[in-house]
Order: C-alpha cells, then structure tokens, then sequence
C-alpha cells in the first residue's frame, strides 16, 4: 500500500456528477445519514461533487500528489487499476457486514470490487440496460425482432429515419442534453 501525506481534520469525499441533479443531492444527504452513523458530523466532511470528465485526472493528481480522498466513487474497472497499483484500502470486513445486512448485496456486482477474496470497495449499483421494442415498428418494416447483436445492428438501420427516428439510443438522464439521442446506427 503507498503511503498518502498527511490528512486534514475533515473526511474528505469526492462523487461524480450525476446526470441529474436531485441523484447529486440524495448522494450528498445519504454520505452524510451514513457519517452520522459513524459519529462523524456534517462539519467533518468536505463533500465534493466532480464533474464526470474531470473526476478521473483529478483522482490521478491526487494521488501523483499522495492527498487523494478519503472516499470517492468509481467504476469497477477503475477499482481493479487503482487496488493494482497501492492505492485502495481493503475493505473486506465492510463489505461481509453490509452483505448480512438488509438484504446484503447484489452478487454479480461483486467481482468488480473483488481480488483474491478480499473487497477493495463497496459496490453501489448494478446497472441494467433494458432493451425495449417498438414492436410496431418492427411490423410496419416487416423484420423480424433480432435475436443476435448482428441482427440488432442491421434491424436498428433498416428502423432509423435521423434525425426524428433513431434505430437505438440511450437516455442518459433527466437534464438536457442527455435527454436527446446520442447516436445514429451507421
């Protein structure tokens, strides 16, 4: 494990923004019901919400500069560079108490956080992306629903009419602009 400089008085939290605002405050107030489980006042915590884009190469200098946070979010292919490289503390007993209690957690989020049997992180979330089907749109072009990702691919341009219809896209939020397609099948 390397060594990080000394930390200051408060516990300092950085979560990446979300693509809605109200999922930014409901992070902030659950950091704080769970510091205050733990004995740790609001005032102790310095709460910081990091753009997306910039979470990452602020994480980096961070840690370059051995004053990363105490806590921030990530996803799992991160959790597995940074616990190769020093960073992560092992966090295994946490997670064992969190899986014993309500409900536990979902084990195929897991393996993202796991290495050798031991946890370097607390998995927050499994996130499915249901496929829908506008299954009138299928009749009226007269294709069959895919069954394959090829077919899906070729189903998706034979649908699409840009810029009004798109053959597959994904909303990624409730605040412009992730409420607008973000792809055309080419």
């Amino acid at each position: 494990r390397r060594a990080h400089a000394a930390r200051q008085a408060k516990l300092v939290v950085w979560n990446p923004a979300a693509l809605a605002p109200q999922v930014d405050k409901i992070m902030q107030e659950q950091c704080y019901a769970y510091a205050k489980q733990a004995g740790i006042k609001e005032s102790e915590i310095d709460y910081q919400i990091i753009g997306g884009p910039q979470l990452v190469p602020k994480l980096v200098a961070s840690l370059e500069a051995g004053n990363p946070p105490d806590i921030t979010r990530l996803g799992g292919g991160y959790v597995q560079l940074y616990r190769s490289q020093g960073h992560l503390v092992e966090v295994t007993d946490l997670v064992n108490k969190m899986q014993k209690a309500q409900g536990g957690l979902f084990p195929v989020s897991m393996p993202s956080v796991m290495h050798q049997g031991k946890a370097y992180g607390v998995p927050q979330s499994v996130s499915p992306w249901p496929l829908v089907t506008r299954m009138d749109l299928l009749e009226a072009a007269k294709v069959e629903p895919p069954k394959t990702w090829e077919e899906f691919v070729e189903v998706c341009k034979k649908l699409q009419k840009p810029p009004k219809l798109t053959g597959f896209g994904l909303c990624l939020g409730t605040t412009p602009p992730t409420t607008k397609p973000i792809s055309h099948v080419r």
